[in-house]
């Protein structure tokens, strides 16, 4: 422990961190007042397997806004594989972020009275990795992109765990039904500010 001995405070509250290396079962923790050492809670911290690690979907994995909508953070739950499933606190995922724009309409082949048109393959303007660890809840969120998206531009992502687990998000932008507008404010920004 950093420290065996905190105080609290204005709310109540302490904390200290607990440290565990090569910890083979649970561990159960007592936190007790002083000076008595009255009352007391006890709890236990419970090592979950790397490979008993999942990811469930929570909010906004699959998002298509116009430019003048706002773009929410993508949010993940880390869990383990029980039933029902209980969230993993500490856990790190890494967030991978593509943004795109289409290649265009790509050649016109033209059959006889059969015209046909094949799409390039997507234009790949940038990408991000970034990690976070998961809360007490096993929530991590991530921005789906920290600069403007405009239309006609899409990110894709992936979240992924050590223990290999995978949630694809995307987000794609749309044309703004107020054609003409040149006013669209600060909410097409994906990022946090």
């Amino acid at each position: 422990m950093t420290s065996t001995s905190v105080a609290t405070d204005p709310d109540g509250n302490s904390q200290t961190t607990l440290r565990l290396a090569n910890a083979v079962a649970d561990v159960q923790v007592t936190a007790c007042i002083a000076p008595l050492n009255n009352p007391c809670k006890a709890f236990t911290i419970a090592l979950v397997p790397v490979g008993a690690v999942r990811i469930q979907a929570v909010s906004e994995t699959q998002q298509v806004v116009t430019e003048v909508q706002p773009v929410a953070p993508v949010a993940i739950r880390v869990t383990d594989s029980s039933f029902p499933p209980s969230p993993v606190f500490g856990a790190k995922v890494t967030f991978l972020r593509v943004l795109s724009r289409s290649g265009g309409t790509g050649i016109q082949v033209v059959v006889d009275d059969v015209v046909e048109s094949h799409n390039s393959d997507p234009v790949i303007l940038g990408s991000i990795t970034t990690t976070a660890k998961s809360d007490f809840d096993g929530l991590a969120t991530t921005a789906l992109w920290p600069t403007l998206v405009i239309s006609g531009e899409e990110v894709n992502g992936l979240a992924t765990l050590d223990s290999g687990s995978q949630m694809a998000f995307s987000l794609q932008v749309l044309v703004s039904p107020a054609e003409g507008s040149t006013t669209h404010g600060d909410n097409r920004y994906c990022g946090e500010r």
